[in-house]
């Protein structure tokens, strides 16, 4: 009888571990804050694409030296126009940053995961949702206002606008709750506010930062809505208004705008030590 160290190739095949399964069934079930981060980042670079393609041909629309109209009509280049103001916020710096926290900061201050990584995983799909809706419902003659009036078919666009830019407020929220409470409550022994890395610190100013402001977004968002559905039309004016994105417009401007770059300096505080050689001399 003929001896064999090795086994054979079915009874190997059999034996071996299957590789995990990566499918829609897993990324909608992932507790991974890796997996949750990535679809953050992956959206965000996505909507970074599409702004940037959408910013180029506002600026040649307003340039107007060949003359033509690219938006048909000066209505929708303010609904762009909004779209790519907001959308470099709140579309692109927002998820990618919070996409780039969810990854990094549990390993920065020692935790498995991120806290409440269904919230998380929740937050990240609620996010996608929101900007789809957001960036559909503009190209279909939504937006924050209207420069000719506000008419019916109008004021249903302008609606879901609003209802996407509501939940990707939400999604912001919760994921910043998420965030906090990793660099707050899952530090490993030892380490104090004084010694986490400097890019979840910034994160953990970050998140605070919105979860103060961010609720009174969603509050004039809503404000907005019922009065624009039935109210007395102060801010769908069929006489054409920008109340709209004046209620809105504060989170592009000083000092809140701030908040979506504090991350930067949290990044840059991270990576200029390593990259000279050096230790921070004190956090």
């Amino acid at each position: 009888m003929t001896m064999t160290e090795s086994p054979p190739a079915s009874a190997v095949a059999s034996s071996a571990p299957s590789p995990p399964v990566v499918g829609l069934y897993d990324a909608l079930t992932t507790t991974d804050h890796k997996a949750i981060g990535r679809i953050w980042l992956r959206t965000g670079v996505l909507l970074l694409v599409a702004a940037t393609i959408v910013g180029v041909l506002v600026g040649i629309e307003r340039v107007d030296s060949a003359g033509v109209d690219l938006f048909g009509g000066e209505n929708n280049l303010f609904q762009w126009w909004s779209l790519y103001n907001f959308g470099l916020a709140l579309l692109v710096a927002a998820p990618l940053f919070v996409g780039l926290a969810t990854v990094v900061v549990p390993m920065q201050v020692g935790a498995t995961n991120i806290a409440f990584p269904r919230a998380a995983l929740a937050a990240a799909w609620s996010f996608v949702i929101g900007a789809g809706i957001t960036v559909a419902s503009v190209a279909a003659g939504g937006g924050w206002g209207a420069l000719d009036g506000v008419s019916g078919d109008e004021a249903d666009a302008i609606g879901l606008t609003l209802v996407g830019t509501g939940l990707v407020i939400a999604s912001i929220l919760l994921a910043s709750v998420c965030i906090a409470t990793t660099v707050v409550s899952l530090r490993t022994s030892g380490m104090t506010l004084l010694r986490t890395p400097l890019f979840a610190w910034s994160m953990l100013v970050t998140t605070s930062v919105w979860l103060l402001t961010l609720p009174i977004v969603a509050a004039n968002l809503v404000i907005v809505y019922v009065d624009l559905r039935g109210g007395p039309l102060l801010f769908g004016n069929p006489e054409g208004s920008i109340d709209i994105y004046a209620q809105l417009g504060w989170i592009l401007e000083q000092p809140q705008i701030y908040a979506f770059a504090i991350p930067a300096l949290g990044v840059l505080g991270s990576i200029v030590p390593v990259a000279a050689g050096l230790r921070h001399a004190q956090h």
